[in-house]
C-alpha cells in the first residue's frame, strides 16, 4: 500500500468517526483529534525516512501549522470548536504532500473546498432546522427590521474601503481603463454581496436563538459547554446574568467571575465543579441553557471526499 492510499484511509476513517461523535454528542474527544495530528506526523516522518527526503516532513509541518493557525483564529472568535481546529491541523499534516489537482498545491484546493462544502452544508442544515422550527423566520424578520441601521453602517464602511482601494490603485499605478475595470470588478462584487452576507449572519443568529439551545442541569454540564449567561459573584450574591445584558464593566466590578460567556473555550472542569456546588447550596437554580452548535466536522469529511473525487471545484464547476 502506497502512502497516498494509506493517508486517504486514515483521513476518511478518522473524519468519519469524528463526524459520528460530532452529530451524536457535539464533541470529539482529544484522543481522537490529537491522535490524528500525531499519527499524521508519524506517517509523514516514516515517508520522509523511506524516501530519504525530509522536505516532505517539513512541508507537512508547515501546512499543518498554517491550517492550525487559521483554525485557532476561528476558535478564538467563537466560530469553531477546539476539535474542529485540531482536526483541520491533522488534515493539513496528512494531505500536505498530495499531488496537485489544480495549478496550486493540493492543500490550497482542499482549503477552498472546505469553505464551499461549509457553505452548502450550512444552508441545507439550516433549511432542515427551519422546517423543524418555523418561528426562525419570524425571529429573522424581527432582527432585520430592528437592525437595518447596522446594515447601512456596514455597507458604508465596505463602500469606503472599496473606493479608497480603487483610488489608491488609480493614484499609485495609473492603470489603463480595462486594467482598472478588471481590478474593480471583484471589489464591487464584494460590495453587492454585503447585504447577502449580513442577511446570512442575521439568519444564523435567529437559527441559533430558536433551535441551537439545549436545557441542562448542573450535573449534565460538560467541559467546553458554552452557557448563555455570565455567572458573577456580586457582593455576597451569585447571579446568572444573560449574555445580552452583561457588560465588561459589570464583569470588572464583580467580586468573582465564575463563568464568562464571552470565553470561546467554554466551561472548564473546575468551573463545572464550582457551579455544581453553588447549585447544591441553592445559590443558583439548577437550570442552564447550553449553546448547541451545528456539527461542523462532517464538512471536513465532505471536503476531503469531494477534493479526492472531483478535484478543484472552482475550476471544475465555476
Amino acid at each position: 500500500m502506497d502512502f497516498s492510499t494509506a493517508a486517504v484511509l486514515v483521513g476518511v476513517s478518522v473524519l468519519g468517526v469524528s463526524s459520528y461523535f460530532d452529530f451524536r454528542t457535539r464533541e470529539v474527544e482529544n484522543y481522537i483529534t490529537v491522535g490524528f495530528i500525531v499519527l499524521a506526523a508519524v506517517m509523514q516522518l516514516g515517508f520522509s525516512l523511506f524516501t530519504g527526503n525530509f522536505a516532505f516532513l517539513q512541508n507537512a509541518l508547515l501546512v499543518g501549522g498554517l491550517f492550525f493557525a487559521f483554525g485557532w483564529v476561528m476558535f478564538q472568535t467563537g466560530q469553531w470548536g477546539g476539535a474542529d481546529t485540531k482536526l483541520l491541523a491533522g488534515m493539513g499534516v496528512l494531505f500536505a504532500n498530495f499531488a496537485p489537482v489544480a495549478p496550486w498545491p493540493f492543500a490550497a484546493t482542499l482549503f477552498v473546498n472546505i469553505f464551499l462544502s461549509a457553505f452548502a452544508y450550512t444552508i441545507l442544515y439550516s433549511v432542515y432546522l427551519t422546517w423543524q422550527e418555523p418561528s426562525v423566520i419570524s425571529e429573522f424578520q424581527k432582527s432585520v427590521r430592528s437592525d437595518s441601521a447596522e446594515l447601512l453602517r456596514v455597507f458604508a464602511l465596505v463602500a469606503f474601503a472599496v473606493f479608497a482601494a480603487s483610488g489608491y490603485v488609480f493614484w499609485r499605478f495609473s492603470p489603463d481603463f480595462f486594467t482598472l475595470i478588471l481590478f474593480l470588478e471583484p471589489l464591487f462584487s464584494l460590495l453587492v454581496l454585503v447585504p447577502v452576507f449580513w442577511g446570512l449572519v442575521k439568519f444564523a443568529r435567529a437559527l441559533e436563538n430558536k433551535t441551537l439551545r439545549l436545557k441542562a442541569t448542573a450535573k449534565a454540564l460538560r467541559e467546553f459547554d458554552l452557557l448563555t449567561v455570565d455567572i458573577l459573584r456580586i457582593g455576597k450574591k451569585v447571579s446568572a446574568v444573560p449574555e445580552s445584558e452583561s457588560t465588561k464593566a459589570m464583569r470588572r466590578s464583580a467580586k468573582e467571575v465564575i463563568y464568562d460567556s464571552t470565553d470561546p473555550n467554554g466551561l472548564t472542569l473546575e468551573q463545572i465543579a464550582g457551579i455544581q456546588k453553588l447549585v447544591k447550596s441553592r445559590a443558583l437554580p439548577d437550570s442552564f441553557v447550553v449553546k448547541w452548535v451545528l456539527p461542523f466536522v462532517p464538512v471536513f469529511l465532505i471536503a476531503v471526499v469531494m477534493t479526492l473525487y472531483f478535484g478543484d471545484i472552482v475550476i471544475r464547476f465555476i
